[in-house]
């Protein structure tokens, strides 16, 4: 199956420092990964949600609830899209969604 491969991509960092002159700026050479990883999750979500564990999926959105700009904000699209889908699955782990927020 392919979902355990893509959810494996949604928490893999790659962190280094980057020397700029007298600077030392951050980067995370596996966020395009972990980006193009989020968005193909919310392709899932779109597509074919009745095949996939609801509770798994939502723990890898909370991770990217914590996650850099960019992915929190594909995590926030896919949790509105959750409320109208599941809105039970989102009542059960509402804490746990919350906190990040």
């Amino acid at each position: 199956e392919i979902l355990p491969n893509l959810y494996k991509e949604t928490t893999i960092k790659l962190k280094r420092e980057v020397e700029m002159g007298p600077y030392k700026y951050p980067v995370d050479d596996a966020l395009d990964n972990r980006k193009a990883a989020f968005e193909c999750m919310y392709t899932v979500l779109q597509s074919c949600m009745d095949r996939v564990n609801i509770f798994q999926f939502l723990d890898h959105v909370e991770m990217g609830l914590k996650d850099v700009p960019d992915i929190k904000m594909l995590t926030y699209l896919m949790v509105l899209r959750l409320v109208h889908i599941n809105p039970n699955a989102i009542l059960l782990k509402l804490e746990s969604i919350l906190e990040p927020l």
